[in-house]
């Protein structure tokens, strides 16, 4: 997307995936595109409802009618059995509106199923800056059912994609891990 360029130096990431209360935000002014964000999401009390393929569909149709909706590009997502990485950039508009949007979506169908809550009320994020190697971010998304020990193989996991990286481009940036890795 125009507007926001991505250096190929180092990046110092560290996403913290346990939350314990509403995380401070930055100022609202951060999350204005041209912006890239990480997000992790967790379910309500943890539960690993994502076990359920129809619930991972449904979701996933939900983000990325939200995507569409906000002109997003999903850089990388990964639905894990008790959270959800997204890894969104925007050219105008608001990241936050965005996820917001997400949620709310992928929470209407998981209630016409008897789910509710969906989701925890906060979520982490993080906002990337220029000298973040984006592809990184994404390959450490995508690599998260390597390390749960849900699959063997980038590409394998069938909730986990980027619309933006190939698979060959997200192995390659695995074989040289950041140290946040």
């Amino acid at each position: 997307m125009a507007g926001f360029e991505v250096s190929t130096e180092g990046s110092e990431l560290a996403p913290a995936i346990v939350m314990s209360g509403r995380p401070p935000r930055l100022p609202e002014s951060s999350y204005l595109g041209p912006a890239i964000g990480f997000f992790t999401i967790c379910l309500e009390n943890r539960r690993p409802l994502f076990l359920d393929p129809l619930l991972c569909t449904e979701t996933m149709y939900a983000f990325r009618h939200a995507t569409e909706t906000y002109d997003v590009a999903l850089i990388a997502y990964c639905l894990m059995p008790d959270h959800v990485h997204l890894l969104g950039q925007l050219s105008h508009g608001n990241l936050l509106a965005w996820v917001n949007q997400c949620k709310q979506r992928s929470a209407f169908q998981a209630a016409h199923r008897g789910i509710r809550p969906l989701w925890q009320d906060s979520y982490e994020d993080r906002v990337l800056r220029s000298e973040d190697r984006v592809i990184d971010v994404a390959a450490y998304i995508l690599a998260n059912p390597l390390r749960a020990g849900l699959t063997r193989e980038i590409g394998e996991y069938p909730w986990a994609g980027s619309d933006v990286y190939s698979i060959a481009d997200l192995k390659s940036a695995m074989q040289v891990r950041p140290c946040w890795w």
